[in-house]
């Protein structure tokens, strides 16, 4: 319940650690929906933001930047999956492996605070 007329974004973190698949952001119709009916209702601002590491950014292709471009999608570059220093993660996942922990895609979004 913001205030009418602000600013506001609905947040996607992407995660891939290497290519984008296709097809991707399969949720952004409803989104960017969702963004406008708000908008309308609020008399705001609602933005489509995909906050993204720079690693994922630079893999980005041509189908991406369309679907970017035809969607008004803002992308945001973050620094890190994982805070820098992150002093707990379980016994059995060390940093840097892909798989096995989904941590990375929960503490991405740390971001958005």
């Amino acid at each position: 319940n913001g205030p009418m007329g602000g600013k506001y974004a609905l947040m996607y973190a992407h995660l891939s650690l290497g290519p984008p698949r296709w097809p991707w952001l399969g949720y952004i119709d409803s989104m960017k929906s969702q963004a406008e009916a708000i908008a309308l209702e609020t008399g705001s601002t609602v933005d489509v933001a995909v906050m993204m590491l720079e690693s994922d950014i630079q893999h980005l292709k041509c189908p991406h930047k369309q679907l970017i471009k035809e969607y008004g999608i803002r992308i945001i570059s973050v620094p890190w999956a994982l805070p820098p220093a992150l002093k707990w993660y379980p016994a059995w996942w060390t940093p840097g492996q892909i798989l096995g922990w989904c941590g990375m895609q929960d503490l991405i979004r740390l971001h958005i605070m």
